[in-house]
């Protein structure tokens, strides 16, 4: 199985965790790192470090994303898909709240 699905498995398995998309970012050292792109069921609230740390009981260690990105929705494509092209744009980007500083982002749709 596919890693960055795994993890997206392990993401929604975390309470209050509706959807999840993992995508891989550039790294110095590692040449990449996954980057997680995580939504709230409704009426929740999720922090990063929340996450990290729930996520950190399911996964290996060096499974943990680099970043875990808070957001209203994930982008979906025409058919209904997870749009990975669009977060990896915002990733590039930089489209997206850093989460380090506790706010969510907007959606990303």
């Amino acid at each position: 199985m596919d890693q960055s699905l795994a993890l997206e498995q392990a993401l929604v398995t975390i309470p209050h965790v509706s959807e999840a998309a993992v995508v891989a970012i550039p790294h110095e050292r590692w040449q990449e790192r996954p980057l997680a792109f995580v939504a709230a069921e409704p009426g929740h609230a999720l922090d990063p470090a929340g996450v990290l740390d729930a996520l950190a009981e399911i996964v290996p260690r060096w499974w943990l994303p680099e970043r875990i990105e808070i957001v209203e929705s994930l982008p979906r494509t025409s058919v209904g898909k997870l749009d990975k092209k669009h977060l990896r744009s915002a990733a590039r980007e930089h489209l997206f709240v850093d989460s380090h500083n506790g706010s969510a982002a907007d959606s990303l749709a």
